[in-house]
């Protein structure tokens, strides 16, 4: 292949993975827009800020190589009455009865022949720290993720950190392209396991 062929696969290559994020973003964002319109009128969590939690690492090392294009994230939210942003991260407190919505999106793994989305509720939350709030865990959402998210429906999670119930269903995410299948697929089947009638 000649070197001008090259460079045009390169530049064709970052674009399309630029559009890809862009998407993904706007796909996030609108999850955001929705559950800000509930009664519970929900944040999206900030633990730096408004970010996606990922496991990125931009080491040398040939196994850190392959976190240099993000691959998966996750977000989590919170009733607007369970949280509170102060410097433009959120403080989300642990208390009885804690509940908060996740959101992953898989854009390309070794376990998924196409592009996921996981979306789903976190209940009965058992803090093994001092930890003050939800926040310094969500990382492990990231880093965990294939123990956290292994398979659809009520599971639970345990480790010397935390314990908690998760109750998730998964769809392609390249087959939600529309507010109404957003509304549809993802936004009502989670409040109704938000709301304690799980399906």
């Amino acid at each position: 292949m000649e070197k001008s062929e090259v460079v045009e696969q390169t530049k064709l290559a970052f674009d399309f993975i630029q559009k890809l994020y862009l998407e993904t973003s706007y796909f996030i964002k609108e999850i955001e827009g929705i559950l800000r319109q509930e009664e519970e009128d929900f944040q999206i969590l900030r633990p730096a800020g408004y970010a996606i939690s990922t496991a990125r690492s931009v080491g040398l090392e040939s196994g850190s190589v392959e976190q240099w294009l993000t691959r998966k994230g996750v977000v989590f939210f919170a009733a607007k009455s369970d949280t509170e942003i102060k410097k433009g991260q959120t403080i989300t407190k642990f208390a009885p009865n804690m509940k908060l919505i996740v959101i992953r999106f898989v854009l390309c793994d070794r376990d998924s022949n196409e592009p996921e989305v996981w979306a789903g509720v976190v209940s009965d939350i058992i803090n093994k720290n001092d930890y003050s709030k939800f926040e310094y865990y969500v990382w492990k959402f990231a880093y965990c993720d294939r123990k956290l998210f292994q398979n659809p429906g009520e599971s639970t999670y345990e480790d010397n950190d935390f314990a908690i119930k998760l109750n998730l269903l998964k769809k392609s995410l390249y087959s939600i392209s529309s507010t109404e299948d957003i509304q549809r697929e993802i936004i009502t089947p989670v409040l109704t396991m938000y709301r304690g009638n799980y399906i």
